[in-house]
This record gives C-alpha cells, structure tokens and sequence, in this order.
C-alpha cells in the first residue's frame, strides 16, 4: 500500500524560492545522503562554470555542514532538518521544481529513473542526466580539514593503527540491505584467529560493533589521517566507502550484483579498491535451475568478473581471506 506524504507544497515551494535568492550564485539542492552529497559537490565547480555563475551554495541535510570537507568554489551550505528535507524533497518533485538559472536539483529526477542508462556509472550518470555535463567534465575531491597534533594524538591512544595488522570492518549502510550478521562475526573472527587488530566503523550508538571487534568511531578528517595508518577497510556499499575513496585507504568493497554502476572501482578509478559482489539472494534460484542441472551461472555484464561473484557467504569469505 502506498503512503502519501501530506506537504504543504505551495509553501514549501515559495519558501525554496526565498532562499536561492542571489542570482549569481549557483544554489544545488542535495535531498540524499552522503555518497549523493559528495557526488554533487565533486560536481559543482563544473555544473556553475556551464552556468555563469561566480559560487556555488549546497542546501542538504543538517549533518553534511558539519563534515569537515570543503570545495573551493563552494561558499556555504543551507542545513535542513530532517523532516523538512523530505517535505522539501517531495515539494521539488511534486512541482518538477528540477532546474532554473541559479537552481539544479541534485537528484535523478523521477520520470528518468534510477536505471536511466545502463552503460554509465553513477558518477558519469549524474554528469548526463542531474547536471548535463559531457563525461568528461572534472569531478573535484574535497579539501579536508587537517588534524592537530593533539588530535592525532587522542586517535593514537584510543585506536591501535598498524599498518599491517589494523583492519576496519565497515558493515552498516543506509542504501543497501544488510548482510547477516553472522557473516560479519566469522569474517571477525577468522581475522582475529590470524592476529589481526580488527574495529568496526560506527557512526553512533545505534550501530553496534561487530563482536570479537572493538567499535572506532571518527569524524570524517580523523577517518582520513586513518586512512592510510591501517591495512585495509571491508565494507558495505555506504557513503563511508565514497569517502574512503577520495582517500589513500586500501578497500575491499561488497556492492550487490548486478548494480556495476555504484562500483567504486568505477566510479572512482583512481581509488585503491576491490570490489566483490553479492549475489546471495539468487542462490535458490541458481540452485534450482542451474546447480542442480549440472550447469554454472553464466554473468552476462561485460563490466563484471564472474570471479567476482558470490552465491554464498562461504563463497564470499573464502576469497576475502585469501586477500590475507
């Protein structure tokens, strides 16, 4: 059944107009979470260059303000509050409010569909269709906050990094389905066995760590000087693991097959990442019709190994150890 959001629209709509009031500047309208937000902002400098304008102004959720990256070309960022952010959200839908002189919508819109074309990446997606730049339009990492000495400090004493031996596991994603817990805890496990220091990546007391793990959890310049002090991260799927992207960080990413196109080894080629996919909830299906007849899954996606497809969470650990 499908619940409607009951908005006032009209208001809404008029109070979007009152804050994109400078003419000048180009104001970008990022609803989604942190993997959009980054996209659009590594975006901007290209997006307000096509349209004359002098600066950009993101208006997102209240939690991007706070994450310590900035952008050149970028002069400040509107906080919404959550509830407004979605009212607002369905308003710009509602009225097609997508794009004017000084305003983008960073969004797909909805008639083009999140599978709006299916030989472009993510990234490339929104160059084409949220902003209409060519491919080859620059994508800008972000500036990131330094740390200070006393800072780097705390992280030292409250985390063990080791390059060779500190691994961070990163299990919770707001975008995909979770992986089950149990997979988590042997992968843990087993890690532990072959005397690695292993944390789990927790944003807040909601996200509890993985056992036989130690929780870490850090703001996004201390994940940064991290970066590079620890062996590797093993992830979800999750915004975490754009910005480990932008990072000198190791990844072993898990994306879920057959969405190539939220890849980071894609998306961001320069990154240092590995990406296997989950194929587990098609296992039935494969064993039904393909297994059990003898016969193996042929991956039909030119931009996917089928060696790097997985139809069990045996499958799946097997090669993420052999890593190690």
């Amino acid at each position: 059944m499908e619940v409607k959001v009951e908005v006032p629209v009209e208001e809404l709509k008029k109070f979007l107009e009152e804050v994109i009031v400078n003419p000048d500047w180009l104001y970008i309208y990022v609803p989604a979470s942190i993997g959009d937000f980054l996209i659009d902002c590594g975006l901007s400098y290209a997006a307000q260059i096509k349209k004359k304008k002098s600066a950009t102004v993101i208006i997102a959720q209240e939690r991007m303000k706070y994450l310590g990256l900035s952008y050149e070309n970028i002069v400040g960022i509107i906080p919404l509050p959550n509830e407004l952010n979605i009212c607002l959200d369905t308003t710009v839908k509602v009225k097609k409010f997508y794009e004017r002189d000084n305003f983008i919508f960073g969004n797909v819109r909805e008639e083009d569909n999140i599978s709006y074309d299916k030989n472009l990446n993510v990234i490339e997606g929104f160059k084409k269709y949220v902003f209409g730049l060519p491919l080859n339009a620059p994508f800008i990492p972000p500036t990131i906050a330094p740390l200070s000495e006393e800072n780097i400090s705390s992280l030292h004493e409250k985390y063990n990094l080791n390059r060779r031996r500190t691994i961070i596991l990163c299990p919770h994603s707001k975008s995909l389905k979770m992986l089950d817990k149990n997979f988590w805890i042997e992968l843990a496990s087993e890690l532990k066995k072959r005397n690695f220091i292993v944390y789990t990546n927790v944003a807040n007391d909601d996200e509890a760590p993985v056992d036989y793990t130690e929780p870490i959890q850090t703001n996004f310049p201390e994940l940064n000087y991290i970066a590079d002090k620890v062996k590797c991260f093993i992830g979800r799927r999750s915004g975490v693991i754009d910005f480990l992207a932008l990072t000198k960080a190791q990844i072993l990413n898990i994306g879920d097959f057959p969405n190539w196109r939220w890849d980071i080894s894609f998306m961001y080629p320069f990154a240092q990442s590995q990406t296997f996919y989950n194929a587990i909830d098609l296992y039935d299906y494969v064993e039904e019709n393909l297994y059990s007849k003898g016969l193996t899954p042929e991956i039909l996606d030119e931009h996917i190994a089928t060696e790097d497809v997985f139809f069990s969470y045996d499958e799946l650990m097997e090669k993420i150890l052999e890593v190690f």
